[in-house]
């Protein structure tokens, strides 16, 4: 197919933008315990080659990272914080917590006393040795998505988390990931197994100190063994001017289950994919989650979950809160092979626009290839109902304090999918927090 001439001299200016991003991070070196594992050089070739995604790139339709092409970023840079901003950024008080700031583990701010026995943790640079050939083929494999080559040529770390066979851990992990701004680009890649019969919560948030521009850009590599469950759990909540790209690509064998919830509240373009593979017999893979959204954000959650054998199980189920000048995506695709007979997959997005200025886009998908499957999708978006806002305005109750009721009310029921109580509290006051701010904006509208 010949390419037009406007999207080739978009897909030329991406690729002189990343051109750009790599001279100026040209003196960068892989972490010691890597660099004999990490092809660098091809992976910037590949970066260079591809460029930044671009809303050519049908997965991007709705999501321009032209400011953050645009931004001159440097290499990552040591930060200092405080244990009050920890406490402040966590969502499980309890855990055992890995703090990394600006990418580099912090031996001083984490707490790993209490790590269950049955379970390793530690420093991608550091735990090598503990990378799977599976894994291994991973971090070398050739790529050609921009961003993903993008991390693998400027990697400044990530960790790997293995929970050994017929564990049930009760304790939670929780990995903390601060920066300090200063236009860094943090670049992260993680390998999380969870061994056959065993189960674990685990928990990521993402947080900063500044309203600065920077880039965490991560990559996950997620694997579920025969009858393992994972409750694995993401905050985003970066400043106001940062950018966040993530992939979380999870594998699950036969009876494992993948419990995802994603949380997205800062950042100035958020976009997180998850790319599911449903790859044994009765697995099941659930994602749940919700965004708020405030002017000049705009938040992207993603999905692709490829259902290969009989008999799996998968249901979504995201909302999305926008406000003022906010805009919100949903791009979600169940792929359902033709031997993957039996499926039950269900999908739904909801989308509450606070604003006439607001704005949600919507794409739900199936592909099947099966015939007796059971598969459904759909997507609702609307503004606050008029008839309940009255009734609370009736009873004395002023119109801002009725809005946040109403909108509380949407997005609270899905954090019943969280398993942990503290967790649940904690993304309760940061939604109470966001209406707060933004209920006085949206009420002008």
């Amino acid at each position: 197919m010949a390419v037009l001439p406007k999207h080739k001299a978009q897909l030329n200016a991406a690729r002189k933008m990343a051109t750009s991003h790599a001279e100026a991070l040209a003196s960068y070196e892989a972490p010691r315990g890597l660099q004999s594992l990490l092809p660098t050089a091809d992976a910037r070739a590949a970066f260079e080659k591809a460029g930044f995604p671009t809303p050519v790139n049908e997965a991007w339709t709705f999501t321009n990272l032209a400011p953050l092409a645009k931004t001159n970023f440097t290499l990552p840079h040591k930060g200092q914080v405080s244990g009050a901003v920890i406490g402040e950024a966590k969502l499980v008080r309890d855990a055992v917590t890995l703090v990394f700031i600006n990418g580099q583990l912090s031996y001083d701010l984490s707490e790993m006393t209490s790590l269950p026995v049955g379970v390793t943790i530690a420093p991608l640079s550091q735990a090598a040795s503990m990378l799977t050939d599976s894994q291994v083929a991973k971090l070398k494999g050739k790529t050609t998505d921009g961003l993903a080559a993008a991390n693998t040529a400027f990697l400044t770390d990530g960790y790997v988390l293995r929970v050994d066979e017929g564990q049930n851990i009760t304790t939670p992990v929780e990995l903390v990931f601060l920066s300090t701004g200063g236009k860094q680009a943090i670049n992260l890649k993680t390998f999380i197994t969870v061994g056959k019969g065993s189960t674990l919560e685990l928990s990521e948030v993402y947080h900063s100190t500044s309203e600065e521009a920077y880039w965490h850009n991560s990559v996950t590599y997620i694997d579920v063994a025969q009858n393992g469950q994972l409750h694995f759990t993401r905050k985003q909540d970066e400043g106001t001017e940062a950018f966040h790209t993530a992939e979380v690509h999870t594998t699950l064998q036969r009876d494992a289950s993948f419990y995802g919830f994603v949380a997205n509240l800062g950042s100035k373009i958020a976009r997180t994919m998850f790319e599911t593979n449903v790859a044994g017999h009765n697995a099941s893979a659930n994602l749940a989650g919700f965004s708020l959204t405030g002017k000049g954000q705009h938040h992207n959650t993603s999905t692709h979950t490829l259902h290969g054998v009989e008999h799996t199980n998968a249901n979504q189920i995201f909302r999305n809160v926008v406000a003022e000048g906010g805009h919100s995506v949903f791009m979600g695709k169940y792929h359902v092979l033709a031997e993957a007979q039996h499926t039950d997959a269900a999908m739904l997005n909801q989308n509450l626009l606070l604003a006439p200025s607001a704005k949600a886009d919507s794409k739900p998908e199936l592909e099947i290839y099966a015939d007796d499957v059971k598969c459904s999708h759909g997507a609702t978006t609307g503004k606050l109902d008029e008839t309940a806002l009255f009734y609370l305005q009736a009873r004395g109750i002023d119109k801002s304090t009725a809005m946040a009721m109403l909108t509380e009310g949407f997005i609270d029921d899905l954090l019943n999918a969280l398993p942990n109580s503290q967790a649940r509290e904690r993304l309760h006051d940061a939604i109470h927090r966001w209406l707060g701010r933004s209920m006085s904006t949206s009420m002008k509208g």
